[in-house]
């Protein structure tokens, strides 16, 4: 991946569990946003359920949805202490 300057880039030459779950979310978005549009307003409930769930990693770390895809095997990116961790920003010291 090559760096650009003043603009945070996510690595995308692999998948691991937050690149997973951003996807997972996205998609949950914009599948119930559809079905609220064409099928039932309620749908938008699904929006809301994934808003809650963003913020609730956002401010406690606890991803209900990262924790299931570690269960299943898959493979962290900012885990502590890995050296992939301090490669996502150029320039990091760390």
């Amino acid at each position: 991946m090559t760096s650009r300057s003043g603009i945070y880039m996510v690595p995308t030459d692999t998948w691991y569990i937050e690149r997973t779950v951003w996807l997972i979310a996205g998609v949950a978005i914009l599948g119930a946003t559809a079905l609220a549009a064409w099928v039932h307003p309620l749908w938008v409930l699904g929006v809301v359920a994934t808003a809650a769930a963003s913020i609730t990693v956002a401010l406690s770390g606890f991803c209900i949805m990262a924790t299931g895809l570690y269960w299943r095997g898959a493979e962290p990116w900012l885990a502590p202490g890995t050296p992939r961790q301090a490669s996502l920003h150029a320039g990091s010291t760390a």
